[in-house]
């Protein structure tokens, strides 16, 4: 709708493998879904998915606006290092380690990362960004930039206050507080303006590439979903 009739016709996956049930790898991850060759995307779990159920919808429509942007990218390039060099270290191919996702996710978002999948390399990175923005409103989306860094704030406090002793006064405590808060907040602060670099690039991409507003087209994406699911 918004990159015109001939986008799709020009950019499309040529074949979609439907596949049932669910594919686990050696590591214990799952694979939900992949692209390859510009062309063809294949999608698991499909016979999984309550189309009355919102969650697992959006988590579906994440998978395929996730695979079908590497369509994309395998057809027209980002630029690939500058996106890469905002967060260069924090690429692992372990990026499934520690097991507890929470603690994952935790970890990911403080290096800059939108998703713990998102460290795996800067084509993973460049897709979770795109999925996670058009799959969340506005509102929902600068809710989970918010929540990342009130977590990476909150998580300091935490391990601050578990290293006072067990008899700590309410002065030490309120110290402790205060000042895991001061220590914290560059840092969240830093996160957050990593992810929201990445954001930019992703951006630019949509309308340089494709002359779409990402912004418009989060939109008309969260809005199918809401009809989706009606």
């Amino acid at each position: 709708e918004l990159g015109g009739e001939d986008f799709v016709k020009i950019i499309a996956p040529r074949e979609m493998v439907l596949v049932g049930g669910t594919n686990l790898n050696p590591s214990g991850t799952r694979t939900l879904g992949f692209a390859e060759g510009g062309k063809n995307i294949v999608l698991f779990e499909t016979d999984l998915v309550d189309v009355k159920n919102k969650s697992q919808v959006t988590r579906f429509i994440q998978t395929i606006q996730h695979e079908y942007t590497h369509i994309l990218n395998q057809q027209v390039r980002y630029d690939e290092e500058a996106f890469k060099q905002i967060t260069p270290s924090g690429y692992t191919a372990q990026w499934f380690n520690p097991a507890n996702e929470e603690e994952r996710f935790d970890i990911a978002n403080s290096l800059g990362f939108i998703t713990d999948y998102a460290r795996l390399n800067e084509g993973e990175d460049f897709a979770e960004m795109v999925e996670t923005i058009l799959t969340n409103n506005a509102e929902d989306y600068q809710e989970i930039i918010d929540n990342i860094k009130a977590k990476i704030i909150s998580n300091a406090v935490s391990t601050a206050l578990s290293n006072l002793d067990s008899d700590a006064t309410q002065a030490e405590i309120d110290a402790a507080t205060q000042g895991a808060t001061i220590t914290a907040t560059p840092e969240a602060d830093n996160a957050v303006a990593l992810i929201k670099a990445k954001e930019a690039i992703v951006a630019e991409y949509f309308k340089k590439s494709f002359n779409i507003d990402l912004y418009e087209l989060q939109k008309l994406a969260t809005d199918n979903i809401l009809e989706a699911i009606k």
